[in-house]
């Protein structure tokens, strides 16, 4: 292409700048052999030449504006050319651009679903381990991993407990709910009777059902109050360890809490320490004295 060449590599160029002088040539041939010409000194001979020769040297300088011409008509091709070319250079480098940025849009949504999917099987892994830890059994899993982690979806994973439209997450609002019933019987002066003792069991099976998990043994209890008999559940217990059934609820609470990357403060053990204890202990007594009428 001519573009890419310099100005003295054009034939336009030489046609331009020979043109003229052989044209100018060939008048001042002519001129010389048909004039009477003879050599004088003095200014007059050189403004007799400048007169003879007006023709041959007007044609001789035709060369400098035709050249011009072509100069110029050179550079705003080179000119118009490199436009070109950085446009599709530019077009280029956004079309390169463009599909950098499908293909890292494809690549972030592949790694959003992988992600998405192993901690989904994480979360089942913690499951598994806490029911062989803990002697349970979760049910509906994936109802509570949706309540733990709302906002996650294949497209969107997060591993931070809650949603960004909820001020509280769901395990948050379960340890104030916990708390406040705990502290709320702890204030009444604990477990004295058999209607407390009712509402305590009642209280326990509601903290297992906000976990979607139950226990494979322990003590199968069916609470009847104001005349109603409730569903049977069981409660874990032992001699020894008579607060194991809610200290083994905050014990799971606390590990989804870490698995979700929340505050591991949680008051609830606190009462587990005093409160849970005394009251597991006067619910042993209770139901060995209490009637059928009450507990099964």
């Amino acid at each position: 292409m001519e573009n890419n060449k310099s100005l003295f590599q054009l034939k336009r160029f030489w046609w331009a700048l020979i043109v003229p002088l052989l044209i100018s040539a060939v008048a001042a041939i002519y001129v010389f052999y048909t004039s009477n010409l003879r050599y004088e000194a003095g200014y007059e001979a050189f403004n007799f030449f400048l007169v003879a020769y007006k023709i041959p040297l007007g044609l001789l300088a035709l060369v400098f504006p035709l050249v011009a011409l072509v100069a110029a008509s050179h550079r705003s091709e080179q000119a118009a050319n490199q436009i070109y070319i950085a446009s599709e250079q530019a077009k280029l480098t956004r079309d390169q651009l463009l599909k950098v940025e499908a293909q890292l849009s494809r690549q972030l949504r592949q790694d959003n679903i992988s992600n998405y999917f192993q901690h989904v099987s994480e979360f089942n892994k913690l499951l598994d381990r806490l029911e062989n830890s803990y002697k349970v059994e979760f049910h509906q899993r994936d109802q509570l991993y949706k309540l733990i982690f709302p906002d996650n979806t294949p497209e969107n994973v997060s591993y931070f407990g809650g949603s960004y439209y909820q001020a509280s997450s769901y395990l948050e609002m379960i340890k104030g709910q916990c708390e406040k019933e705990f502290f709320a019987k702890d204030s009444k002066g604990g477990i004295s009777n058999e209607r407390d003792v009712i509402d305590l069991l009642l209280t326990w099976r509601e903290a297992d059902r906000s976990l979607f998990y139950s226990h494979r043994y322990g003590r199968l209890v069916k609470p009847r109050k104001a005349g109603v008999d409730a569903e049977e559940f069981i409660v874990k217990f032992h001699p020894h360890d008579p607060a194991i059934h809610i200290d083994t609820f905050a014990s799971i609470l606390r590990h989804l809490s870490a698995f979700s990357i929340e505050k591991q403060h949680f008051l609830l053990e606190s009462y587990i320490t005093g409160y849970a204890y005394e009251a597991a202990n006067n619910y042993l007594s209770l139901c060995q004295t209490a009637s059928d009428k009450s507990f099964s």
